[in-house]
C-alpha cells in the first residue's frame, strides 16, 4: 500500500512538473533554468532532482511503464473509494495516464505523462 502511495505521489508530482515546465518555456524561462530554481527551491524533489535532468536531455528516465503507472494509479483510486478520505487527483490522474497509453504506448516511460 505504502509503494502504491508513494508511486501516486511521484505520478502527481511528474504531471505537475512538466506543466510548469511548458508554461515556463512558453512564457519565455529557459527549461534547464527554470529546473535549477525548482530544484533550488520549495518545488524540490525527488523527480525534480533525479527526473528532469535527463528528461531535459532526451533521456525519458525509468523503465516503470505508462501500463504499470496507469495500473498502480487505478488501485490507489479504487482503494481511495473505499475510505472516506478523499484523493481529489486520483480520478483524473487516470484519464491522463490512460491518455498517455493511447496517444505513446504502454510501454513507454510513465514520464512521456509530461507530454500531455
Amino acid at each position: 500500500l505504502a509503494k502504491l502511495l508513494i508511486n501516486y505521489l511521484c505520478f502527481i508530482n511528474t504531471k505537475a512538473l512538466g506543466e510548469v515546465l511548458s508554461l515556463g518555456t512558453e512564457a519565455g524561462i529557459d527549461a534547464k533554468q527554470l529546473t535549477n530554481m525548482i530544484q533550488a527551491g520549495s518545488g524540490s524533489s525527488w523527480v525534480a532532482e533525479k527526473l528532469l535532468p535527463s528528461i531535459l536531455e532526451g533521456n525519458p528516465g525509468p523503465a516503470f511503464t505508462l501500463n504499470l503507472a496507469h495500473k498502480d494509479a487505478r488501485l490507489v483510486d479504487e482503494l481511495n473509494q473505499s475510505f472516506e478520505t478523499s484523493l481529489e487527483f486520483s480520478e483524473r490522474l487516470c484519464e491522463l495516464l490512460q491518455q498517455a497509453c493511447d496517444n505513446y504506448g504502454g510501454d513507454q516511460s510513465f514520464t512521456r505523462m509530461m507530454d500531455l
